[in-house]
């Protein structure tokens, strides 16, 4: 019988989720964070399931499992924040920081990733640390402090190949001049 409130879609993500949780606990028992991190990519980049389901999902696997490691393993997940990859790239800098805000101890280790290699990133890789910053880590003065290095003007995200940090010039439709998401006019 079906509870009342849930379709089989969300039945069938809850029963995925308990699954794929069960297989991940195994995977950070035997202390293989980078297989993790690869996983946590897959459903924030690949999975058709809700976004609702995939941030739970990245939460309560960020939660129980990144916290029993040591500083010493990031270095996985920085070399994916660092690579021109710009869906891998960005979806590993946002779990970097939910590691942060997650885990105290791995916080100031976070942020001064961030603050040291702040000038390789892409631009969406920029506004997304001040949007996540403003949402999870606004307490923190050292956030502050790498916003403005930052230098983030606009939350605004773009898509299709300009977004390199080598590339500072505007998103331009053709050569008309226009900002991309102007193209209409």
């Amino acid at each position: 019988m079906r509870r009342s409130g849930h379709t089989s879609q969300q039945n069938k993500e809850w029963s995925l989720f308990i699954k794929t949780f069960e297989d991940l606990q195994e995977i950070a028992s035997r202390c293989n964070i980078d297989e993790v991190t690869e996983i946590l990519l897959y459903e924030r980049i690949y999975s058709n399931t809700s976004k609702e389901y995939c941030e739970l999902f990245t939460d309560i696997v960020i939660r129980d499992l990144f916290g029993k490691i040591g500083n010493e393993n990031f270095q996985y997940i920085e070399e994916m924040i660092l690579k021109k990859d710009d869906n891998r790239s960005e979806q590993s800098l946002v779990i970097y920081i939910k590691i942060a805000k997650m885990h105290g101890e791995h916080q100031l280790k976070v942020l001064n990733f961030i603050e040291r290699n702040h000038q390789a990133f892409s631009q969406n890789q920029k506004v997304l640390c001040c949007m996540l910053f403003d949402e999870i880590l606004s307490h923190s003065p050292q956030t502050l402090r790498i916003k403005k290095l930052l230098n983030v003007k606009e939350y605004a995200l773009s898509y299709g190949g300009d977004d390199l940090a080598e590339n500072n010039q505007t998103n331009t439709n053709n050569s008309s001049g226009k900002k991309w998401w102007k193209f209409w006019k």
